[in-house]
């Protein structure tokens, strides 16, 4: 697992808590392969199960911030999350939700699965052809189709460049 500075308790979205070292999606065992990130909203990391290969977990806050409690904050963002992906499930280039996330038999209603898109971030550094830019653009007009507005798209890392260069 990639090495991360630790934020302080109230800045980590577990708190002390780490990612689980294993999930269930869907009735498989998911075991953790990599922690990609762990601030104040989440922690997500990189599940793996041999025949099912690669899901992305995403844990929300739950840790209280000075005594208030914000679990409630996780669940309704672990909500919120899913139905935007199981409104946008039928469009291709949008990672499908996976269901319900439980760990050792029990159900997290702070965390969402989804389908995992190998690949790598788009970067400063790309210059990717006007089928690319057409294909973003498609994705885009999807969701704004749907009455979604995507308010990260100047974070290029949320924009993933598949093996195929979609």
């Amino acid at each position: 697992m990639a090495s991360l500075r630790k934020r302080p308790t109230v800045f980590r979205a577990l708190g002390r808590q780490s990612l689980p070292d294993r999930i269930e999606v869907g009735g498989q065992s998911y075991a953790l392969i990599e922690e990609f990130k762990h601030d104040s909203w989440a922690a997500t990391g990189l599940y793996e199960n041999d025949q099912h290969g690669k899901v992305i977990s995403k844990f929300n806050r739950k840790q209280p911030v000075f005594g208030v409690p914000m679990s409630w904050l996780g669940r309704w963002l672990a909500h919120r999350e899913n139905w935007f992906l199981e409104r946008l499930d039928e469009v291709d280039g949008i990672p499908k939700s996976l269901g319900p996330v439980s760990v050792d038999g029990k159900r997290q209603w702070n965390a969402i699965a989804r389908s995992f898109v190998d690949g790598r971030p788009f970067t400063r550094r790309d210059r990717e052809g006007y089928a690319f830019y057409d294909e973003l653009w498609r994705l885009v007009h999807a969701l704004h189709e749907r009455s979604i507005a995507y308010v990260d798209l100047h974070k290029r890392e949320n924009i993933i460049i598949d093996h195929s260069g979609s």
